[in-house]
């Protein structure tokens, strides 16, 4: 089921096997494909002091991208 949440959409991905608690549970954030995507390419030749800055101003939530 995709939806969308304040910084893009939110994939989240539950199989069943017929019990009380969910068989598989899968949680995709925006933050991950922004960070995975755009970051590699914007942070070819800059500082490294540079990169939480950079981070900050594409609002990456870097906690989303490590999970």
């Amino acid at each position: 089921m995709r939806c969308e949440s304040s910084r893009g959409e939110l994939g989240l991905y539950i199989v069943s096997d017929g019990g009380d608690k969910p068989y598989r549970a899968h949680v995709r954030t925006p933050s991950y494909p922004h960070g995975m995507t755009i970051l590699e390419k914007v942070l070819v030749g800059e500082d490294i002091a540079d990169v939480g800055n950079i981070m900050i101003s594409l609002y990456v939530v870097a906690p989303e991208i490590d999970r």
